[in-house]
């Protein structure tokens, strides 16, 4: 009997484990808009923390249930008090840690519950204003940049394959020869940096 027991008590967890892995690998999309503050070499009062000027598109693909790696896209409009803007756009490969499946089998949250995902990511950063003319090398008229980004992204289910999303991330930058605003100058180097937040909707492409 007891052997009777162990062998049904394994099949179902078994069972089980099979279920809690079936959606384990899937991708998702995420679409937000923001802003952006707290920029590093920047030298005038034009960059708002509050201005929304920044469009988020990601793409997660998950390995399991904890981690997965997401390729994400950045726009950033820099406002200035003349015209015309200062464009910045980034382009990112990100490793991703789904903190709320740490430590368990696997699972689908319930509708109204929260999770996070954190992320870091190494990437490609362009800034240009009024394709005006810069001495550094690849693209012509452009402040080109590698990009280094740590970030975190709360979410809360609202549908079945829909959550709410508030991104937040912090973006490095290396070979930064202009400000943000581009007002002036900067030694060429490791150094520039700024915060980005937004929100958005996760739709996620799993049965």
């Amino acid at each position: 009997m007891k052997r009777f027991t162990l062998i049904i008590t394994l099949l179902f967890a078994t069972s089980l484990s099979a279920q809690l892995y079936k959606n384990s690998k899937f991708w998702s999309m995420a679409l937000n808009v923001g802003g952006h503050g707290f920029h590093s070499h920047v030298n005038t009062s034009s960059i708002k923390f509050y201005q929304p000027a920044h469009i988020h598109l990601d793409a997660i693909y998950k390995f399991n249930h904890i981690y997965g790696i997401r390729p994400s896209v950045n726009y950033h409009n820099n406002r200035r008090n003349d015209s015309p803007n200062v464009n910045y756009v980034n382009a990112s490969l990100d490793f991703t840690v789904d903190f709320n499946q740490m430590g368990t089998y696997g699972f689908r949250e319930k509708k109204w519950e929260f999770s996070s995902v954190g992320y870091i990511g190494f990437g490609f950063s362009t800034m240009w204003f009024d394709r005006a003319p810069t001495d550094d090398p690849y693209i012509v008229g452009q402040d080109d940049m590698m990009s280094f980004t740590l970030g975190i992204t709360p979410r809360m289910r609202i549908a079945d394959n829909m959550l709410l999303n508030f991104d937040m991330a912090y973006t490095m930058h290396h070979l930064q020869d202009h400000t943000f605003d581009w007002s002036g100058r900067k030694d060429r180097g490791f150094g520039g940096g700024f915060l980005r937040f937004g929100v958005g909707i996760t739709y996620e492409f799993i049965k």
